[in-house]
């Protein structure tokens, strides 16, 4: 993969709550149609940095650019043009539980002044659904799904709304290793598809070997090492190598 233009600059970024100082002088950048993968034990900052990728929290310090946008400077028109470019597949799949998967899907793209018609609104459904190879689950509720498949159109209905950043918050967890497998060949088929840059939070070392390009390592909410799969794996740091011991 060529990588010629990053489309998130984060440049010694920290983010305390009281005296609990979350990530510190974090730096990376996310190069247009990588996959980054951030991998860290629990507590070091990894849903912190997405959720203020999304806007959702605000740095204490530091530098950071989202599809140049200013994360430190931003109104609030200027953050929902921001969401719209940005997909969030939460760890749960958050789709609600009242609505079928059809309603779960046109919901987003209805949100907005500019929303397409009924009928175009009809084909994009259609068509996330053919993606995710889900399309007989169209007037299912999410009750009737197995987690997979929650996970299939939690996805789906990110992707409808053709965002150029993904964001994943451990998109295999809960599931069984086939079904793993499924949803980060997944993640590849739609980088492919909509030339989508992603961040991967994932503690699932299949998934990372199969979809990071490069991995940042979170430790006490620094980075503590950067680099390929094989280069990570390679490391002589112990914290790491417990990463990889079954691989």
């Amino acid at each position: 993969m060529q990588q010629t233009e990053a489309i998130i600059k984060a440049r010694n970024l920290k983010k305390s709550f009281g005296e609990n100082t979350i990530i510190k002088n974090v730096s990376f950048d996310l190069m247009k149609e990588e996959n980054l993968v951030i991998m860290g034990k629990s507590g070091t900052g990894k849903s912190v940095l997405i959720k203020c990728i999304i806007g959702l929290l605000v740095p204490d310090e530091g530098e950071l650019s989202v599809m140049d946008y200013n994360l430190m400077d931003i109104d609030a028109d200027q953050l929902n043009e921001l969401r719209r470019t940005v997909g969030y597949l939460f760890q749960g799949g958050a789709l609600y539980d009242s609505m079928t998967v059809e309603r779960n899907l046109k919901f987003p793209l209805r949100r907005f002044p500019d929303a397409p018609s009924e009928s175009e609104i009809d084909e994009l459904v259609d068509e996330v659904l053919e993606n995710v190879e889900l399309a007989h689950t169209k007037h299912k509720m999410p009750s009737e799904l197995s987690g997979g498949m929650k996970k299939r159109i939690a996805l789906a209905r990110t992707l409808i709304m053709k965002p150029k950043i993904m964001l994943y918050d451990e998109p295999t967890t809960g599931l069984d290793v086939i079904t793993s497998n499924e949803i980060s060949d997944l993640i590849l088929e739609m980088r492919k598809k909509y030339n989508i840059s992603s961040i991967i939070i994932t503690h699932d070392i299949s998934c990372v070997d199969k979809t990071a390009d490069r991995i940042i390592i979170l430790d006490k909410g620094e980075v503590l090492n950067e680099g390929s799969f094989d280069e990570i794996r390679k490391s002589n740091d112990n914290t790491i190598r417990a990463y990889f011991e079954s691989v």
